[in-house]
């Protein structure tokens, strides 16, 4: 069994590279051949056996663990009064705010350390912590929401003002910033990113929409479910084609919008790649039921890393042009399309 990764931007072959394979499908495949074919006969269990269980159901965006003590993530006295500044001015969702090192800060490059090594016993996009290393006032982040080793989807209201009730940060207001440290994608709106220079200064540049969010395909975790059977567009989500696995392929596809690619980069940017089938025992031992339908907010699904892409550049980087700096410079009608390809011989 191979992988193959294909990067395409504006119609160009950007990058195309073999994925790592994980010790994980293993075990995925161990489960396939020793489930019990006479579940079919009891109808409490019979979804058990429903292939959907047994293969890739999602895709995730990861980056160096330290980027989330840095980069859009970072939090202090000075953010916040920023974000007051935003709320009151009628924001409700999260602000990607940046401190340049640089007035002259232009195509923004994220700090990132060194992202973690190709590792076949990877479990996660990172193995290392991910947590963001922040108080919002006295409350530890990490302590609330530990970090799952990949990008996070906190920034829409919706989602930020909803998963933080019943817990430490369940204020509106604790929302709002939740969803500025955590990151990473913007919502289904047309919202602004702030540069704070040294000096005081800032820009703002506009952040395209959210593909994901538009349509609801990304959980607040940062998984992107597979879509329905029959939707093509890899913009509805990570998207299926291709039934010839010793030949052409089996071709898993996804795009990330202007928004999601703007706002990933100042999170850190996008060095990992995930695919993950459900980790079906484990999902049942939260007590949930197959058929496990998709949830942004209470996803039933409990997932199992597959296959993994590591690159050694930042795939959401964009340069300056000309005057134009990169950091305002995204093509706001230009996705960013994954075509990955996996073959058995």
């Amino acid at each position: 069994m191979k992988g193959e990764v294909e990067v395409w931007y504006k119609n160009k072959l950007v990058l195309k590279e073999d994925n790592l394979i994980v010790s994980e499908a293993g075990r995925l495949l161990a489960d396939i051949m020793t489930v019990n074919p006479t579940l079919s006969g009891i109808n409490s269990a019979s979804s058990t056996l429903d292939a959907s269980n047994y293969t890739i159901q999602a895709i995730s965006f990861g980056t160096g663990k330290d980027a989330f003590s840095t980069n859009a993530h970072y939090y202090n006295a000075t953010i916040g009064t920023r974000i007051n500044t935003a709320v009151s001015s009628g924001l409700s969702d999260g602000l990607p705010i940046v401190n340049f090192s640089s007035i002259t800060g232009s195509a923004y490059t994220p700090e990132a350390g060194l992202p973690e090594e190709p590792n076949p016993e990877a479990t996660r996009l990172e193995m290392r912590d991910t947590s963001v290393p922040f108080n919002i006032g006295t409350v530890s982040v990490s302590s609330v929401f530990p970090g799952n080793g990949q990008l996070v989807n906190f920034m829409p209201s919706a989602i930020s003002q909803v998963v933080n009730q019943g817990t430490a940060l369940s204020s509106v207001a604790a929302g709002r910033v939740l969803g500025t440290i955590m990151g990473c994608f913007p919502s289904k709106n047309t919202v602004s990113a702030i540069a704070i220079f040294p000096d005081g200064q800032e820009l703002s540049a506009l952040v395209g929409s959210s593909t994901f969010n538009t349509v609801s395909s990304m959980d607040y975790s940062g998984f992107v479910t597979r879509t329905a059977t029959g939707v093509v567009n890899p913009a509805s989500g990570l998207v299926k084609s291709g039934n010839q696995p010793y030949s052409t392929g089996v071709i898993y596809s996804v795009e990330l919008g202007p928004g999601d690619l703007q706002c990933a980069n100042l999170y850190g940017g996008i060095y990992h790649l995930g695919l993950w089938t459900i980790d079906l025992p484990e999902s049942l031992r939260n007590g949930n039921t197959p058929p496990f339908a998709f949830d942004v907010l209470n996803n039933p699904r409990k997932y199992r890393l597959f296959a993994k892409k590591s690159f050694s550049i930042d795939i959401t980087r964009n340069e300056d042009n000309g005057t134009f700096a990169g950091f305002t410079n995204y093509d706001l009608s230009e996705n960013l399309r994954i075509i990955w390809r996996i073959k058995f011989y």
